[in-house]
């Protein structure tokens, strides 16, 4: 059953002339949030789309967008601080690509992830918070938004551009759909170079 609702889902995005499947959907996806405190959290966000925008990475895509989140006064605030920074996303799989995938053996497999941290170059902390730790911590929504997709992708393909610095994290990781995917506080980022290769388990180099 599952394979059949995906398979309409993948065929209204291939079809968008084909309404008759169109209906709305959540999305949920896991972002990099700031508190008041200056306290980092890994906070799971839902967004709503129609079919016609669905593809299978939609989690992943969603890790960079501006969120709306009601502060103790009502008031929405976008709290997503990679957003704030100007981090942005590059997802360079095509929803055919995918869909083709997907339909010869049950999985997309691979997903390249492309971080653009040019905006944040230059800054190096964000509300007290260093900003390498918000570029960890964006690289860790990724991968638990991805997982949200197992079966039906496999790894994440990631690699930083806009600064050097961030050469370290590129490689091939796996997607954990064990994973917890409830808020909680972000861990102690300083894992630059090597002690991020030990945080972090890559099976391979891109």
């Amino acid at each position: 059953m599952r394979r059949v609702i995906l398979s309409g889902l993948l065929l209204a995005v291939l079809n968008p002339g084909h309404t008759d499947a169109a209906f709305e959907y959540p999305v949920v996806v896991t972002q990099p949030i700031l508190t008041a405190d200056q306290e980092l959290w890994l906070v799971p966000v839902t967004y709503m789309r129609y079919s016609g925008s669905f593809d299978l990475a939609m989690p992943i895509h969603l890790v960079c967008h501006a969120n709306v989140v009601k502060n103790d006064r009502g008031e929405p605030e976008n709290r997503n601080c990679a957003n704030q920074l100007g981090i942005k996303m590059k997802v360079n799989r095509t929803e055919r690509q995918m869909f083709d995938n997907w339909n010869q053996g049950g999985r997309s497999d691979t997903l390249d992830v492309v971080l653009d941290v040019s905006a944040a170059v230059g800054v190096e902390k964000y509300e007290g918070i260093p900003v390498s730790a918000i570029i960890e911590a964006t690289f860790e929504c990724i991968l638990m938004s991805g997982a949200r997709s197992k079966p039906l992708l496999d790894y994440v393909s990631f690699s930083v551009e806009g600064s050097p610095e961030y050469e370290y994290m590129r490689g091939l990781y796996p997607l954990d759909d064990t994973a917890p995917c409830k808020a909680r506080k972000a861990p102690d980022y300083d894992l630059k170079k090597g002690r991020f290769a030990d945080h972090w388990r890559a099976v391979g180099d891109q």
